[in-house]
């Protein structure tokens, strides 16, 4: 089972990651819906491993254009059920790799917000000799930056279809 990540929790954390700075939903809801679908194809499977079955008794026991005509529908319809079961692969793979890259996405700001957290902490823990750097906005900075690295990151997996 995969481990759920929390959102970064701290005392600049919100002020890196709002607005809309991390995914709000969990990877694996997407899996529940990946698992579900699978589900569904196998619904599918059976409705279409059932009609086989009838396409084979026609074949083994019917004939004449009666026999021709139900055999032409019977392909007709073993052809939608094998386009349905290769949408709902499709849908399945679809929520596996979005789940993924949220995970990884999810990772990666979390990482980050600890990271800049870290290098504020650092300097205001150092003292006056860091009280310039503090003054002249240090902390906003890096906050600042990290949160045009989350709209980039966002931007870019949105561009790739997530």
């Amino acid at each position: 089972m995969v481990r759920t990540i929390g959102r970064p929790v701290g005392e600049y954390a919100e002020l890196m990651l709002d607005p809309g700075g991390w995914p709000g939903f969990a990877p694996t809801e997407l899996r529940g819906y990946s698992v579900e679908t699978g589900f569904r194809i196998l619904g599918v499977g059976g409705t279409l491993a059932g009609v086989h079955g009838l396409s084979q008794d026609l074949f083994e026991t019917w004939a004449g254009p009666a026999a021709s005509a139900a055999t032409a529908r019977l392909a007709e319809i073993i052809a939608h059920c094998e386009t349905l079961v290769a949408f709902l692969q499709s849908i399945q793979r679809w929520f596996l790799t979005v789940a993924a890259d949220v995970r990884t996405m999810q990772l990666l700001i979390a990482a980050s917000v600890a990271s800049a957290e870290a290098q504020i902490h650092a300097l205001e823990a150092a003292g006056p000799e860091n009280e310039a750097a503090i003054q002249a906005g240090a902390p906003a900075l890096l906050i600042s930056r990290l949160v045009s690295w989350v709209d980039d990151l966002w931007c870019r997996a949105i561009g790739a279809g997530v």
